[in-house]
């Protein structure tokens, strides 16, 4: 008897505790015109049970009598479809998203500044401000998904819980399945919790949160916290954010008082302005080295006077980081106009690293690059007593004396360093391990009468000689690197070094290209790989001439920090059609 009451009891409160039903929902989706849509997200509403559409159209989903099906895909309206008839194969129809237009007026198209989208941000629902400036989703070229933080519902332990409600392929994981809140956006199938349903071994999303890169989510924020969220994906996300953008970039502007939105142009500076003003020589090139950790913490700095304060709390952290003051004094020239204050951190520089022969050739590189050619002549002469026995202390001498228009003086190191080479018992190779020597030597002498024996050099190096000729120099030879020079059709010539024993022997971190004359158009010159055994970055120059060894000679100049965070191939353009760089 008591065994009967217990059955029914049971049979009684069972169906009240909710179970997941292992009922199979299919059907098929198409357009108006029945042409199959693949990859539409099908969501049962209010879970995680989701699928996507094959190739044919078809789907299968775990689902019950009385749920609800959204499917929804991209350039079509979504659909809701409650479930009545199990047995029933669902045919979905899914209509075109049409935006009806008022009348066009077509004006001239004006591009607008940071500045602009900055003033119009608090009206205008398509911009998101993010570590890198401001983006536009009207004028985004890929796909930009901006959604506004008062239709994300106060739901579950944070406002992921109701940002996946608009990202269909969105994985949130929680412990005790994952160390921390992770979220995935890519590749997921939805279903029963799993090693592979779980995301582990795939890319996760980071987080922009006004300004500010992280890798942990945000859950101390709920939906009330936020005005506006994007989410980036595949090259928007990677285009911007690098390698560490993979797997997507959930970008997040707060409503409180936070450090983007009290950016106002001349009151902040961003961590954009740190990397456009610290890279900017390459604003038309692809290359884009890491920010330092140690510049981030200046983009939220009001004032010079805290920008000093700041830099004065942490230098004594890289006291033997001569690239994190040259990094300073750049910072102080540029963003705060501070000529002083900048020469007064490269003469520290000058005075700290006075026995470091990498750290005194980057300084030269700067002082150069600012147009203090005395000063970078004063510090080459300095390296090259120090290292008497390099074949670079010569260049770099060399050309400093060429750069302040001196043809003597800089004839006369080339040949001190002949003589040297043979009293050293090394006789200089004009045309094999000092080729680079001497046609850098014939590049720099404009007044040389009788000009560079072309057709000699020529020969030696194979016929490679023409009238575009890129040399590349690097103030650190402790280091592995490679470059690959592309042409317009596509055609690869690559140089690198893995072995310092040839480079040490003869002292040289250089090396360089001849352009084929007969292919004019954009060549592109490649990093193929950069490692140092310290990890510190190297500067390096690159320097062109055009209309090589003629009286139209012209010279343009760049130099740029390698960081092994660098993860990309493209340095800077060279067009031989327009004779410049960076276009």
């Amino acid at each position: 008897m008591k065994n009967i009451v217990l059955f029914l009891v049971l049979w009684v409160v069972w169906p009240l505790y909710p179970q997941a039903t292992d009922r199979m929902i299919t059907g098929r989706v198409t357009d108006v015109w029945e042409t199959p849509i693949a990859d539409v997200n099908i969501v049962v509403k209010g879970t995680e049970r989701g699928v996507q559409t094959n190739e044919e159209g078809k789907f299968s989903v775990n689902a019950d009598t009385g749920e609800v099906l959204v499917f929804s895909a991209v350039g079509y309206g979504n659909v809701e479809i409650e479930i009545l008839n199990i047995d029933e194969v669902f045919k979905i129809i899914l209509s075109p998203k049409t935006t009806k237009l008022k009348e066009v007026v077509i004006e001239q198209n004006k591009r607008k500044t940071q500045k602009d989208l900055m003033e119009e941000y608090p009206t205008n629902k398509n911009l998101i401000k993010t570590s890198f400036g401001m983006l536009d989703k009207e004028r985004s070229s890929t796909a930009l998904e901006i959604i506004d933080g008062d239709n994300l519902l106060a739901a579950g332990p944070d406002f992921l819980t109701s940002l996946k409600n608009y990202h269909f392929n969105m994985r949130v994981v929680r412990p005790p399945f994952a160390d921390d809140v992770t979220v995935y956006l890519r590749d997921f199938a939805y279903g029963s919790i799993s090693h592979d349903s779980l995301g582990f071994g795939k890319p996760k999303a980071i987080f922009d949160v006004d300004g500010f890169v992280q890798e942990t989510a945000p859950t101390y924020l709920s939906g009330a916290d936020i005005d506006r969220v994007a989410i980036l994906e595949r090259n928007a996300a990677v285009n911007r954010y690098g390698p560490r953008g993979v797997g997507g970039v959930i970008v997040i502007n707060t409503k409180g008082k936070n450090e983007m939105d009290e950016l106002g142009y001349g009151k902040k500076y961003s961590s954009s302005d740190v990397r456009n003003n610290m890279n900017k020589l390459f604003d038309e090139a692809n290359y884009v080295p890491a920010i330092p950790e140690y510049m981030e913490v200046f983009g939220a700095v009001s004032s010079e006077e805290k920008a000093m304060e700041l830099f004065q709390k942490i230098k004594g952290d890289h006291m033997e980081d001569s690239y994190f003051s040259m990094d300073m004094a750049y910072y102080f020239r540029e963003r705060w106009k501070d000529e002083k204050v900048a020469n007064t951190i490269l003469k520290e520089v000058h005075e700290r690293f006075s026995q470091n022969m990498p750290a005194l050739r980057g300084l030269a590189y700067r002082y150069a690059m600012l147009g203090k050619h005395d000063k970078a002549l004063e510090v080459f002469l300095e390296v090259l007593e120090k290292d008497p026995l390099s074949a670079q202390s010569y260049c770099d001498v060399a050309r400093a004396y060429a750069e302040r228009m001196n043809p003597k003086k800089t004839t006369k190191v080339y040949e001190d360093y002949q003589v040297l080479r043979t009293k050293e018992g090394i006789p200089f190779d004009a045309y094999r391990t000092d080729l680079f020597m001497t046609t850098d030597s014939y590049g720099y002498v404009p007044s040389n009468k009788t000009g560079p024996n072309l057709e000699k050099i020529s020969q030696a190096m194979g016929g490679e000689t023409s009238a575009t000729r890129i040399a590349l120099s690097w103030n650190n030879p402790d280091v592995t690197i490679g470059f690959q020079l592309e042409s317009p059709d596509s055609s690869f010539k690559t140089w690198e070094i893995k072995s310092h024993k040839d480079e040490m022997d003869r002292g040289y971190a250089s090396t360089q290209f001849f352009l084929n004359d007969a292919l004019e158009g954009e060549w592109l010159l490649n990093l193929l790989y950069y490692e140092s055994g310290d990890k510190a970055p190297t500067y390096l120059r690159i320097t062109s001439f055009f209309d090589y060894g003629l009286p139209t000679q012209r010279v343009e100049t760049r130099v740029l920090k390698l960081t092994q965070e660098y993860d990309g191939n493209g340095l800077v353009k060279i067009n031989t059609f327009t004779g410049g760089l960076g276009k």
